[in-house]
């Protein structure tokens, strides 16, 4: 490979800081505004239903100024009881009451502050010292709601945001979750009646029954809102799902949906899809899958098409969408109805030791630099659509013990500027994420402290404001390459070309490599990058391979991503003296080790 040493210059000029973005300009929007998006995640359980307008006015008291001089979408997003339940049960009245799945298990909360200090058998007994008092006086659960008491809500809380706070265009919506039960609750009421409609599958190291696009439903006479004549045989599943919210939003009066874990592909926080640890080796089946989650989104919007629709991402490799997750995020969002994008961004819930009870160190590969490598290649295969792109910022949990907020306050601040800075090279220009998810805004009963508030607020106001200036990002560039990905797909769709450049990309930043934008590969002809990272540049348009050989040759540096048996041009290749026999990448093999 001594073609590739000589024109491969890795810039680690800086360590995780803000080295490459300095060249800057004046942003725009009047003084005082931020134009970016922002959402707040609250559980229902947190409001008193005897109460409503009361505890709504507490609500705002405390979470008002999280969106005091947002210019963009604004909005409060409501976890009714996590399930599907009350979307696909929805029978039109509005006097029924709201099904939550029952027995879900809180876990302990515990009010704790500070990094873990001093060596590890020292962290680890200040970890079990912090996880020994538990908060248990924070524990709530649902109240009897009826679906005309979860109206009064959304009515009420848009009310009081305008009349009082002068935010006439709040918007107040819900998020579903596709899984069958959760948290060892008892499973989804709606799946007795349509069991085929989940999919049992291995996720997150565990089997689980999870929501299947894909499938066709039994019949069915129950009255449901959208079908008051009932189900009638092999109706596709989305088709039902998306007009049940349909009706469901217009009677109850809500803005938007998230469809969270699960909805846009099936894994979440470890690579896996609906089969297995990679995609079928059928071509079709995969396409199956994939047109099937489109018409997902598509059903929803159409349902209700002034209510927004918005995914969110499987907190994990945004190359492992398509590959192994099976569906094609870059397709659904050009078919314009995907309104938004959250990338889930919980570094620090899965990656800080000590911030949970059961676990001293979690899981390295959702870490920082790693969610700041997925949302740049999100943002990248996003980057020609209009959908709009958001980051996530952590807190503390309302079902789980973990609280980012209180431990790690500065690495969150950190977050919010690197992720809010993921910035994508376009012939046009650079492109920023649109926005913030803030979840969540509650730990049982306790809710954001007001110095919480004004952290995290000024925090995300300063970072979007600051995005907005900037004119480049200087350092390496992850190139994206869906030619590759598309060609792997429709060929061989079970295959690995090493095309995993976002968790490379992860790795490389823990050793000093600044990287801060990303740009797709049809464009870098058109952009400028101090170093282009390549991912697989395999079945490249003749213009693009021809611009990448005349890099090297110049001695540019180029830092080449993918497998040599089938995931690099043959040209490129040898320009970089780079040789395989093999036709297909194998497996690891130790040569050696470090003393």
């Amino acid at each position: 490979m001594k073609g590739l040493q000589k024109h491969v210059v890795f810039l680690a000029f800086m360590v995780m800081g803000w080295g490459p973005l300095r060249a800057q300009g004046g942003g725009s929007g009047p003084a005082g505004t931020i134009a970016a998006d922002r959402w707040l995640e609250v559980d229902l359980y947190w409001f008193d239903k005897d109460r409503i307008h009361g505890s709504a006015e507490e609500f705002w008291a405390r979470m008002a100024p999280f969106f005091e001089g947002i210019e963009g979408w604004k909005g409060v997003i409501l976890n009714v009881g996590w399930l599907m339940d009350y979307v696909l049960d929805w029978r039109g009245n509005l006097d029924d009451p709201i099904a939550f799945p029952r027995q879900m298990h809180q876990e302990n909360w515990f009010v704790v502050e500070g990094t873990l200090e001093g060596d590890l058998h020292q962290k680890q007994e200040q970890f079990r010292e912090r996880f020994s008092h538990p908060a248990t006086n924070l524990r709530k659960y649902y109240q009897n709601w009826t679906y005309r008491d979860l109206r009064e809500l959304a009515a009420t809380l848009r009310q009081i945001a305008a009349d009082k706070y002068g935010f006439r265009d709040m918007k107040v919506g819900s998020f579903v979750l596709a899984w069958k039960s959760i948290y060892g609750g008892s499973p989804s009421n709606w799946s007795v009646r349509q069991p085929q409609a989940y999919r049992t599958m291995e996720n997150f190291g565990t089997r689980m029954a999870n929501f299947d696009p894909t499938a066709l439903l039994n019949a069915d006479s129950t009255h449901y809102g959208a079908y008051p004549h009932g189900i009638a045989a092999g109706m596709h599943s989305y088709t039902f799902f998306g007009a049940q919210w349909g009706d469901l939003s217009r009677k109850v009066g809500l803005d938007a949906i998230v469809l969270r874990d699960g909805m846009v592909g099936p894994a979440v926080y470890s690579r896996g899809g609906p089969y297995g640890a990679a995609a079928s080796s059928d071509a079709a089946i995969d396409d199956a899958w994939s047109h099937a989650t489109a018409e997902l989104v598509k059903s929803v919007k159409m349902a209700n098409p002034k209510d927004l629709v918005i995914g969110y991402s499987s907190a994990v490799s945004a190359v492992s969408d398509w590959r192994i997750n099976c569906f094609d995020l870059e397709k659904i969002a050009e078919e314009g109805y995907l309104d938004a994008y959250i990338d889930q961004t919980w570094a620090g819930a899965w990656n800080e030791p000590g911030v949970r009870e059961f676990e001293y160190w979690n899981r390295p590969v959702s870490g920082w630099t790693y969610q700041m490598a997925y949302m740049l290649l999100h943002g990248a295969v996003l980057a020609k659509s209009r959908v709009h792109h958001y980051q996530l910022t952590e807190t503390f949990d309302a079902w789980e013990c973990w609280d980012v907020l209180h431990t790690v306050p500065e690495k969150l601040k950190w977050g919010i500027w690197a992720y809010s800075h993921a910035a994508v090279k376009t012939p046009g220009g650079i492109r920023m994420p649109a926005g913030a998810y803030v979840s969540w805004c509650n730990q049982g009963k306790r809710l954001l402290s007001e110095s919480d508030v004004r952290l995290l607020s000024e925090t995300l106001n300063a970072a979007y404001r600051d995005a907005a200036r900037v004119k480049d990002v200087a350092g390496p560039t992850i190139i994206y390459n869906r030619g590759a990905m598309e060609w792997q797909q429709a060929h061989d769709p079970g295959g690995d070309i090493k095309e995993w450049i976002d968790e490379y990309a992860g790795t490389l930043m823990k050793w000093s490599v600044p990287i801060f934008s990303a740009a797709r590969i049809e464009d870098l002809p058109f952009i400028h990058t101090d170093l282009p990272v390549l991912q697989t540049p395999v079945h490249l348009k003749p213009g693009v391979s021809t611009y990448i050989q005349g890099l090297i040759r110049r001695g540019k540096p180029v830092a080449i991503v993918g497998s040599p048996a089938g995931g690099v041009d043959p040209a490129i290749a040898e320009l970089a003296g780079m040789d395989s026999r093999d036709r297909e990448a194998g497996g690891v093999v130790r040569i050696g080790a470090v003393g």
